[in-house]
């Protein structure tokens, strides 16, 4: 099921799955946006590759703040 690219993404889909929207514009937000990368393969791969380079900035800022806080 978790065919994330990268730590943040396999973070993001956890959190989504464990607490799922209710606000039903929210809802057909999300669906929208979903469809247009499922419509559009060019802006979906391209996507995958500059996700694949990205490091995982959640992880780095976290260990910037907990540095910081000693």
């Amino acid at each position: 099921m978790d065919k994330t690219l990268t730590g943040m993404g396999s973070r993001l889909l956890k959190k989504n799955l464990r607490f799922p929207l209710l606000d039903t514009g929210e809802i057909k937000r999300r669906a929208e946006v979903v469809n247009e990368f499922y419509d559009d393969i060019l802006l979906r791969e391209s996507l995958k590759d500059v996700f694949r380079e990205v490091y995982d900035l959640e992880r780095i800022i976290s260990s910037n703040r907990f540095i910081r806080a000693y």
